[in-house]
């Protein structure tokens, strides 16, 4: 819930800490798909990631977390406006060890909270 955090604050997190498993931005409105481009491929180790009404994540950043972050056990996408059931419906089966998807709200309509 801090507005000061930015894009780059996420890349530069992701580049001195890349043992990082736990990441929670919710309610981080300076993040964007461009600072999970930046990031993801630092955070291998990610297990938790938690990006709840970060309205500027789309499903650009549920691609790059697939191709990046497959030790991804839970991610908390609810009230993202901008991304969508197919994208979810996709990163559910690439990821082999995703256990909790929350995406309640997504693209303005509510959904199952996890699988």
């Amino acid at each position: 819930m801090l507005p000061e955090i930015t894009d780059a604050s996420l890349a530069s997190v992701a580049w001195h800490c890349r043992s990082l498993t736990s990441l929670a931005l919710n309610h981080c409105p300076g993040i964007s798909d461009r600072g999970v481009a930046q990031a993801a491929p630092y955070l291998k180790r990610l297990q938790h990631l938690y990006l709840s009404c970060c309205n500027n994540i789309t499903d650009r950043s549920l691609f790059l977390l697939v191709q990046h972050c497959n030790r991804l056990r839970t991610l908390d996408i609810s009230r993202c406006k901008n991304i969508s059931v197919t994208t979810v419906d996709l990163l559910q089966s690439q990821l082999p060890f995703l256990e909790n998807i929350h995406y309640r709200f997504i693209g303005g309509v509510d959904l199952t909270l996890a699988f």
